[in-house]
């Protein structure tokens, strides 16, 4: 392999380097994915509990597992909420009922 001058050497391994740097990446993204799909395919075999085990185990998340327990905590507060409201409402339109015969009376 002959050069011209240093620019065509330096321009041919620049080149050569970026390809080289590009197909590390390229792997490195392949493998990254082959892991999550294979990750992803055992935990589908898991009941919600033993995910959330096996997360903590692989130190793949601290605070997802908890956040989801407060999630549905709020979830449970607010349908007690809005049974509450609806209970409220029910008695707000017997008592408006009530008074508006007792008015007509």
């Amino acid at each position: 392999m002959e050069f011209e001058d240093v620019t065509d050497v330096k321009t041919k391994l620049q080149k050569k380097l970026l390809n080289e740097l590009a197909e590390v990446f390229l792997i490195k993204k392949m493998r990254f994915d082959t892991v999550i799909n294979a990750l992803n395919k055992i935990l589908d075999g898991f009941t919600e509990e033993e995910q959330n085990k096996a997360l903590k185990k692989i130190n793949i998340t601290k605070e997802f597992p908890e956040i989801n327990e407060k999630l549905i905590e709020l979830e449970t507060k607010l349908k007690e909420s809005n049974t509450k409201l609806d209970s409220t409402k029910t008695t707000q339109k017997k008592e408006r009922a009530k008074l508006t015969e007792e008015i007509e009376n």
